[in-house]
């Protein structure tokens, strides 16, 4: 079974309407997405000389 952004995102939406609270929400997500960012920047990096 594969999950695609866009159900992802759906999920996301849904569960923010369920449970509501954009500020806590906000301040949950913001860890989150800096560890993403993170991750992608280190594997992106170029290595040698």
């Amino acid at each position: 079974m594969r999950i695609g952004f866009g159900q992802i995102i759906i999920v996301a939406i849904v569960i923010f309407l369920l449970f509501g609270d954009l500020e806590s929400t906000k301040k949950r997500l913001s860890p989150i997405v800096k560890q993403i960012n993170n991750f992608f920047q280190k594997k992106n990096r170029k290595k040698g000389t």
